[in-house]
């Protein structure tokens, strides 16, 4: 309630500022009849108002990421949806790989863009939501690590809005380790395999889905076809619980 209250009157106090600047030309005109300003002062004024119309409607279509509450009230949602995906995961190489008797440690998680002060000082990919296997965890250098379009396999998805596969020993998958600064290098060195969704709402990608690994595409099949398509599946679902203008950085 106090929410909406608020928004109401943030609202209407943009409707008033805007209609007192539109009409700029007759507050001027009136305040040149009473004897306020002159002619040549009239014509400053109005150039004022022009520039603060152009930077209020500058300012109002600027994104408008979500709170860091927000992120917090879904992480429950979020992270049974991705506990549940890696269980399918699971599944699927059971039944590829019957007599299979160990398989790989696979971790996931979810990036969303952070906006520095509503993406004027630029978007970053950052780690929010995560689920790992007992025992597993993300460090804390990972989950504070920032990613910029085209770096790793995350900024390469959120870049191209395409999946991105990274694999250490395939020659013609190894090319998004060449995009990770040193920071990130010394944070993720142990990963062998890694695959990243870009999730889409409407027409925008709102986060990206990654999945990761110390053992290669060999025993995690991040390339096979039945788990990409388990993967964007998962993408599609959690789209539901992300915001088109990203997360407030």
């Amino acid at each position: 309630m106090i929410q909406t209250m608020s928004k109401f009157f943030s609202d209407a106090l943009t409707v008033i500022f805007t209609t007192v600047l539109a009409l700029g030309w007759v507050w001027t005109e009136f305040l040149v009849n009473q004897g306020y300003i002159d002619s040549n002062q009239r014509l400053y004024v109005l150039i004022a108002l022009t520039l603060l119309l152009a930077i209020q409607q500058i300012y109002l279509r600027l994104p408008h990421p979500e709170k860091r509450g927000m992120i917090e009230k879904r992480r429950q949602i979020i992270q049974d949806k991705l506990q549940s995906f890696l269980s399918e995961y699971y599944g699927v190489l059971k039944s590829k790989y019957k007599n299979k008797k160990a398989f790989p440690v696979v971790r996931v998680n979810v990036m969303l863009p952070t906006k520095r002060y509503r993406g004027i000082f630029g978007t970053y990919l950052k780690i929010y939501y995560v689920f790992c296997p007992p025992g597993i965890v993300y460090s804390d250098q990972e989950l504070s690590l920032a990613w910029k379009k085209e770096e790793g396999t995350c900024g390469w998805a959120w870049s191209k809005k395409a999946n991105s596969v990274y694999d250490s020993r395939n020659p013609a998958l190894k090319l998004p380790a060449k995009r990770v600064k040193t920071q990130h290098t010394l944070s993720v060195r142990g990963i062998r395999s890694t695959l990243s969704i870009p999730i889409w709402l409407e027409d925008t990608i709102v986060g990206v889905l990654n999945l990761d690994s110390k053992q290669n595409v060999r025993d995690t099949d991040f390339t096979d076809g039945d788990i990409c398509a388990l993967a964007v599946g998962c993408a599609g679902i959690l789209s539901g619980q992300c915001h088109l203008d990203g997360v407030e950085g």
